[in-house]
């Protein structure tokens, strides 16, 4: 939660954190239903 305030707070200086915060989210939430799903 701490990262998300982090991520919030920098993205008035620079929305492409955001993005990239964004991105590597999906791609771990991507990446836990693969193992999910192997299992």
């Amino acid at each position: 939660m701490r990262s998300f305030f982090y991520a919030r707070k920098s993205f008035y200086n620079n929305p492409y954190f955001l993005i990239a915060f964004l991105r590597t989210k999906t791609i771990k939430d991507k990446n836990t239903i693969a193992t999910m799903t192997k299992k």
